[in-house]
């Protein structure tokens, strides 16, 4: 992608996101000797982990993974931290979407603290002579391991709210180098969008060019049509060439429902030479376009 100075502050944000849970992981000991006499081995060179409160935990824990595929879906990174840069018009999407899952971690948590008890009593079961009553945590350290929370601040602007004491010339090199470092967090999130799709189309023109109509599923159109849909919120400067993508590709593959363009693909040997010809023009532009 050519690089652009742009001034995003007003078309982007940054979003912090932290979720925190009880996650079980404990390490037995005296379990890891038993296997390590058993087996003649190094006691240092093997553990025993036990999984403590497995099933009460794994709805948890699916949950936690669906919050962060979605908010690594919809944002891109921003420096080497936690932090990541929002396009200012998914911001209303992101927050609702987010108060829904923090709404489902409370319920889950909740009904774990509700029915502590009881579920510490199956693990003796569960883990018969490996269960130790000191491995749970009293309910009220528990409730302190679990946390949600999403932090959304505006992109600071360059120049702004300089109040240390320095000399102007100090000033001057510090406004600088964030400009720089603020571009550059820019064009690599950019560049992260391009190669996401580059990549995408490539897998496509793949399937399609083998001519194996049996490898020609709706879920690879119904993929499309969320990159297609993601791009609009991804394109955080607004770029017109990766807009001009972006409507190309759903003009290509998202007119009809996935189904209806899956056998299209498989049964029409003109449509299929036709979709892999404009991939492949799409592709050629994009190299151009990135380097």
């Amino acid at each position: 992608m050519k690089e652009k100075r742009e001034t995003i502050a007003n078309r982007a944000v940054l979003v912090t996101l932290g979720v925190s849970y009880f996650r079980g992981r404990r390490r037995d000991i005296r379990a890891g000797k038993v296997v390590s006499d058993h087996y003649g081995s190094d006691p240092r060179r093997g553990r025993v982990i036990k999984d403590l409160l497995k099933d009460a935990i794994a709805p948890i824990n699916t949950l936690y993974n669906q919050v962060y595929a979605y908010h690594k879906q919809i944002t891109k990174p921003w420096g080497a931290g936690t932090t990541r840069i929002l396009k200012s018009s998914a911001i209303m999407e992101y927050q609702s979407q987010m108060r829904a899952y923090k709404a489902q971690f409370w319920a889950l948590s909740e009904n774990l603290f509700a029915r502590y008890g009881e579920f510490i009593e199956a693990e003796a079961e569960h883990l018969g002579s490996m269960f130790r009553i000191e491995d749970y945590p009293s309910l009220s350290v528990l409730r302190e391991k679990f946390d949600f929370t999403v932090d959304i601040d505006p992109l600071p602007e360059p120049g702004k709210d300089w109040r240390l004491d320095m000399s102007d010339d100090m000033i001057a090199q510090l406004q600088a180098e964030f400009e720089e470092s603020s571009h550059r967090r820019v064009v690599e999130a950019m560049t992260d969008t391009w190669e996401s799709l580059h990549q995408r189309l490539s897998e496509v023109a793949d399937i399609l060019g083998k001519g194996n109509k049996k490898a020609i599923k709706a879920q690879t159109f119904t993929s499309l049509s969320k990159m297609a849909s993601l791009l609009t919120q991804l394109n955080i400067t607004d770029d017109p060439q990766l807009e001009e993508m972006r409507q190309r590709l759903e003009s290509l593959f998202c007119a009809r429902d996935p189904e209806t363009q899956a056998e299209i693909m498989k049964e029409s040997d003109t449509d299929r030479d036709s979709a892999l010809t404009e991939l492949n023009s799409m592709m050629k532009s994009m190299e151009g376009w990135m380097s």
